[in-house]
């Protein structure tokens, strides 16, 4: 799940090669709703078919990524940039 322009999210995530780790991308240009609103989390959730108390998100933004899924139960984890 990414805040950001459907095009480039797509190609940055193409270009990391790594849309094959995952079962779901959600884009939010794409979704037409952002992090931290509490649909693109449940659109997610409701894709990879498991309960917000089922699942972690990790995120590198406290106020929108942590927050967003704290708001809809699920654990969070802030990962931090130390560089």
């Amino acid at each position: 799940m990414t805040n950001g322009l459907g095009d480039f999210q797509r190609r940055t995530i193409q270009g990391l090669g790594i849309e094959n780790y995952f079962q779901t991308i959600l884009i939010s240009e794409i979704e037409g709703v952002r992090k931290p609103e509490a649909e693109i989390f449940i659109r997610a959730l409701c894709s990879l078919g498991v309960m917000a108390n089922e699942s972690i998100f990790i995120g590198d933004r406290p106020d929108v990524d942590v927050m967003g899924a704290k708001h809809i139960g699920m654990k969070s984890i802030w990962k931090r940039d130390l560089g």
